[in-house]
């Protein structure tokens, strides 16, 4: 029965941080890429301000990949991920309201950051500790995440489809 329960935790466990690092990439990176243009048009930035909030983006996700690890240790992962969340959720609402070049650099750089501390350094430390054998685990892992970026254009669409506003695409991927 011990057994069982842990094979059924370690699914759970990889489910679960499947799903969020899917949400997480089809809310940030795939999701900037497409909105942007939109942005650009309304907004009237030039591409150079646009392409360096993206930078800021990979950048700040990439900086940030450490933090995560210390707050692990210190914090444990649950409160690594809320923290993560609230990153999140205040870059995109900051996307949401933008109207200046210095705000969307600011949600971008929230969204890099609470990329890192809800997807993959939570996640690889959660799997790596649930499996004894990770490599298909790993494997399901980063695929349903990678499936993130193809949704995350779709989130665009769906929103710009039915409300005609690009910010609203902004609060779908909040409120997910």
């Amino acid at each position: 029965m011990t057994e069982d329960r842990n094979r059924f935790y370690a699914w759970s466990v990889l489910l679960s941080f499947s799903l969020m690092f899917f949400l997480v990439t089809a809310a940030t990176f795939t999701s900037l890429g497409v909105v942007l243009p939109d942005m650009v048009r309304e907004l009237g930035w030039s591409w150079t301000s646009a392409g360096l909030g993206f930078t800021l983006l990979g950048i700040s996700c990439g900086l940030s990949s450490y933090p995560p690890a210390i707050m692990i240790r210190k914090m444990g992962v649950r409160w690594t991920v809320l923290f993560g969340t609230a990153l999140l959720v205040a870059g995109f609402l900051l996307l949401y309201s933008v109207q200046t070049v210095w705000v969307y650099f600011a949600g971008t750089i929230l969204a890099g950051t609470g990329f890192s501390f809800v997807a993959t350094v939570p996640g690889t430390y959660m799997i790596a500790r649930s499996f004894a054998k990770q490599s298909m685990a790993f494997g399901i892992y980063f695929t349903l995440g990678g499936l993130g970026g193809i949704v995350g254009p779709l989130f665009y669409f769906a929103a710009v489809g039915i409300w005609d506003d690009w910010r609203m695409h902004w609060m779908i991927v909040t409120i997910l």
